[in-house]
């Protein structure tokens, strides 16, 4: 329901803020929020290759010419049209055990140098750019965020998304872990600790796991299928109104066992095994997804018959 709220008709302005690594691996997400945020703000090693297809020198920070053709075609896009906005300046140093990083006056990185924060400006302009959001979604640090020197730009991002007004969604173990170390997290929406999935559903509006469920596993609920006499009782089951699955086998089960019964779920059997039989009728008699149906009370599990 969260990400449900940022995908579809969200409040606005919406601001996404993306950070992290590769392009390539969040290209669908990317081009999603393309689609439905006002402006997307780009930190971390992400921004590197979109500097670059601008023309702007990143030194020897890593930027792949895969990720750089992506980003390109990114910002070329009709409505990516100043909606995308790199970080504009840098803490950079010649390696990790150099003691005294620089931070640059420029959006430009000198040869020898790589990029391992967001500097002061950045840091700003993103602030400002969150400050009348009505709709937030960060995922992805803003630099190396578990690092003592270069991990301030992921903190002042938590700090940045808990003192905004609108509703934020925060996705992935480096975003949400800033989260909790800035002790924000009363503050925010909605922490997804499943980073890639939460990318996964941004980019397809749907988990794979649940959509395949979805698509594959449907009770057909029939309210011919809730008689008095349709489920085997035990000690402690209702029946009658309270039941929602027609067994096949009329043996009752032993008491104190789970009650099994097998249901027909897009043309394939299944067994569904129910603790307690307090289903109700459910959505009117409607076909119902298993995903539905699982949350239930009572649901314990549905697994392939063995006579499937």
């Amino acid at each position: 329901d969260s990400l449900d709220r940022i995908l579809h008709n969200p409040k606005r302005p919406f601001v996404a803020v993306v950070g992290g690594m590769s392009v390539s691996h969040k290209i669908r997400t990317l081009k999603r929020l393309s689609e439905t945020a006002d402006r997307i703000l780009i930190g971390g090693g992400m921004a590197y290759p979109f500097l670059k297809a601008q023309g702007h020198n990143v030194g020897d920070s890593p930027c792949r010419d895969e990720d750089v053709e992506l980003a390109r075609e990114l910002l070329h896009s009709d409505r990516n049209h100043g909606k995308l906005l790199p970080r504009q300046d840098h803490v950079i140093a010649q390696s990790l055990e150099d003691s005294s990083p620089i931070t640059t006056e420029s959006i430009e990185i000198p040869d020898g140098y790589q990029g391992y924060d967001v500097g002061p400006q950045t840091r700003r302009i993103f602030r400002t750019c969150l400050t009348g959001a009505a709709t937030v979604f960060w995922n992805g640090s803003m630099g190396l965020c578990d690092h003592d020197v270069y991990g301030q730009g992921t903190l002042d991002m938590a700090s940045a998304i808990s003192d905004c007004r609108g509703y934020s969604v925060v996705g992935g173990s480096d975003a949400v872990n800033a989260i909790k170390r800035a002790g924000v997290a009363d503050k925010v929406g909605h922490l997804c600790t499943g980073g890639r999935a939460s990318l996964e559903y941004v980019a397809n509006g749907q988990l794979p796991g649940v959509k395949a469920l979805e698509r594959r596993m449907v009770l057909p609920v029939r309210p011919e299928a809730f008689t008095h006499d349709s489920i085997p009782k035990r000690d402690g089951v209702k029946s009658g109104d309270d039941a929602q699955a027609k067994p096949e086998k009329s043996a009752s089960p032993k008491s104190g066992s789970p009650l099994v019964v097998e249901v027909m779920i897009d043309g394939a059997k299944y067994t569904v095994k129910v603790d307690d039989v307090k289903l109700r009728q459910h959505e009117g008699g409607k076909a119902v997804s298993l995903s539905q149906f699982a949350k239930l009370d009572g649901f314990s599990s549905v697994f392939p018959s063995a006579s499937a």
